[in-house]
């Protein structure tokens, strides 16, 4: 259990929500928060397995809500059998607008 604990992240902390506009030089962000609850994403337990050091951005362009997603970790699970780090951004697309 320890080893699981130290590859899992809480997601509704490791999960940073951006609206940004263009700016002259590069995007400037209108707000930035964490979310309140991930669990219909990352299940009951809001827990992301497989990464230390997790940080997950998503910035939406403010005009159109078109989302650009930077998933960021200090050191990521390598697969053993058939445990392995989750796939955030395939598991996020479900989610997401194209």
């Amino acid at each position: 259990m320890a080893e699981q604990d130290e590859w899992s992240s809480n997601a509704n902390e490791a999960l940073n929500i951006s609206f940004v506009q263009a700016g002259q030089q590069s995007p400037v962000k209108l707000s930035t928060f964490h979310p309140k609850f991930t669990y219909p994403i990352f299940g009951e337990e809001e827990c992301i397995f497989g990464y230390q050091g997790l940080n997950i951005t998503i910035r939406f362009a403010a005009h159109n809500l078109l989302p650009n997603v930077s998933v960021k970790s200090d050191k990521k699970f390598k697969t053993v059998n058939d445990t392995k780090a989750l796939d955030i951004e395939e598991t996020l697309r479900e989610w997401l607008p194209e």
